[in-house]
Order: C-alpha cells, then sequence, then structure tokens
C-alpha cells in the first residue's frame, strides 16, 4: 500500500530542508507510514504557476517518477526558505 505525502520544511537550501523534514517526519510519525522520511533523495521541480495538488493533477499532470513510492521526492522552493515536499511514500 502507498500514501501521498505533502509537507513543508525550511532550510537554508533544498537539501537543508529535506535533512529536517525527513528528520522532523521520523519523530513526528515513524517510518514506514507513507511521508517524506521515507524518501531517501528528492528532485526540485519548477512549476508553471501555482502549486495546486489536487486529485487531477495528482492522476493526470505529475511526471511519473513523482507517484513512484520508491523513487525520489518532488520539491518545490516556495520562496523565504520554505520548501515543499510531496511524493508517494510506501507504507510497511
Amino acid at each position: 500500500m502507498n500514501k501521498q505525502f505533502t509537507e513543508r520544511y525550511r532550510g537554508e537550501n533544498a537539501v537543508d530542508a529535506f535533512r529536517t523534514g525527513t528528520r522532523v517526519s521520523r519523530d513526528a510519525y515513524g517510518m514506514g507510514l507513507g511521508n517524506l522520511c521515507d524518501k531517501s533523495s528528492f528532485r526540485v521541480i519548477t512549476p508553471i504557476g501555482p502549486v495546486i495538488l489536487d486529485d487531477d493533477v495528482w492522476n493526470h499532470q505529475l511526471p511519473s517518477w513523482v507517484r513512484d513510492p520508491w523513487g525520489p521526492a518532488a520539491c518545490v522552493e516556495l520562496g523565504g526558505g520554505n520548501f515543499l515536499f510531496f511524493g508517494v511514500a510506501p507504507v510497511t
């Protein structure tokens, strides 16, 4: 079983925010529950317009690697040191 996740974290850069996010996510939720902490890497994407993650976007408009539970998380820089991480992670 897999689960979609969307989590926002702050950092000096995307790597710093990812490290913070995986640590905070692991401490808050634990491993294997389909959250950012279940990802080992990320890829930065640059959206063309606002980030709206509704069912149509999840199912039809995101690259296939974002929906891969074993692939990297997607990352969007929101500005001001804020980063949005999202994707699909395995629930074990």
